[in-house]
């Protein structure tokens, strides 16, 4: 990663008013820290009792995500805040339970509380731990649905991809039949694509993971080290396989409004957003659906009983609470959409079939076997 700017006085500036903006959300008095760079070969971040200091390592900001960079700098707060605490728990037991109460109290997320996370040997991304079994075994039988989906037989594909959503739906009831998930069960992904805002399709295509896709969706702004700007991002949490899940959708989807928009006859700016939108509209149609079971005497969709369960399942809804105190929403701006161009789009859609990706694609996620 090359800097051609002052990168270190901006990143110092942007983690100064992190710390502030912290203590101010989660009403948590600490004593002003210096925040500082390092270079260490061990470390990716650490806190200095004696100099009331807190380092992150040049190599995490220029090799990591700027997501990892906060998770890591939120880590060595909870170490400070132990520290003005209980400096013997500190000394004693730096990662134990009362270090576990800070990271709560400072809403580190999960993935970020562990004892490692702090050394450059353990890894910061969450997709390179072990998988549960069962979840392993469900994900499998994903991906060879998938493989199946890209049959040309209109009736085999679309066959396949019921089944996805089918298996897909049975492993949320399991999932979401629990009261209550363990915070660890949950993880967080960011997608930043250095846009200042999303478009309107793209907008649609979030919604609809929300939807019916069992996972939160946060819009925020990403800090990009490279440039020391701002740009739009969004946030996916949930459980492992349903975070992968969104992903993997998030971008079939975005691959296939463009190949099929390239196959049309839209031609102005705003045929060519409406055909977007409808392709995007006619699927989420699709996944309105299927087989059918009975719940309070009523007849719905296993996927329907799924997504009853996801949303009545308090445990995400207050993992979210303790990360995010203090969440915003904003409605999106109005469209003008050509109606036209939006029949055909969702026509198109209707037809996508959700199927395994290329070998050699780049955000291809979970799918490549």
């Amino acid at each position: 990663m090359e800097f051609k700017f002052d990168w270190e006085r901006a990143a110092l500036l942007e983690l100064t008013q992190e710390y502030a903006r912290i203590c101010r959300e989660r009403k948590v008095s600490l004593r002003p820290a210096s925040i500082q760079l390092f270079d260490s070969q061990s470390l990716w971040g650490q806190f200095n009792p004696l100099t009331r200091s807190i380092s992150i390592s040049r190599k995490l900001i220029e090799n990591q995500s700027w997501q990892n960079v906060l998770g890591v700098f939120r880590h060595e707060m909870a170490h400070q805040h132990v520290f003005e605490k209980d400096p013997a728990e500190y000394n004693q037991k730096p990662h134990g339970e009362i270090f576990q109460n800070a990271c709560s109290v400072l809403g580190v997320p999960f993935q970020f509380t562990k004892a490692k996370i702090g050394f450059q040997d353990s890894s910061l991304d969450w997709k390179d731990e072990a998988e549960d079994t069962s979840d392993h075994k469900m994900l499998d039988k994903v991906k060879k649905l998938l493989s199946l989906a890209q049959s040309a037989n209109i009736h085999e594909s679309g066959l396949a991809m019921q089944k996805v959503q089918e298996l897909y739906a049975q492993y949320n009831i399991n999932k979401f039949a629990i009261p209550g998930l363990d915070r660890s069960q949950y993880v967080h992904l960011i997608i930043a694509e250095g846009k200042k805002r999303k478009n309107t399709w793209e907008q649609r295509i979030i919604s609809l993971l929300l939807e019916s896709f069992f996972v939160e969706i946060i819009i925020l702004q990403q800090y990009n080290p490279q440039t020391a700007e701002k740009n739009q991002a969004f946030e996916i949490i949930g459980t492992r396989e349903n975070v992968l899940m969104a992903e993997y959708v998030y971008y079939f989807l975005l691959n296939q409004v463009e190949v099929l928009l390239k196959q049309s006859n839209a031609k102005s700016r705003n045929e060519k957003a409406s055909f977007r939108l409808g392709i995007i509209e006619g699927f989420a149609a699709k996944l309105r659906c299927p087989e059918t079971v009975i719940l309070n005497q009523k007849e719905i969709s296993t996927v329907q009983k799924a997504l009853i369960l996801f949303k009545s399942n308090s445990s995400l809804e207050k993992y979210l609470k303790d990360i995010y105190p203090r969440l915003s929403f904003k409605k999106s701006s109005s469209r003008v959409i050509d109606t036209r161009s939006f029949y055909a789009g969702q026509k198109e859609g209707q037809k996508l079939v959700l199927n395994k990706p290329l070998e050699n694609s780049k955000k291809s996620g979970l799918f490549i076997s």
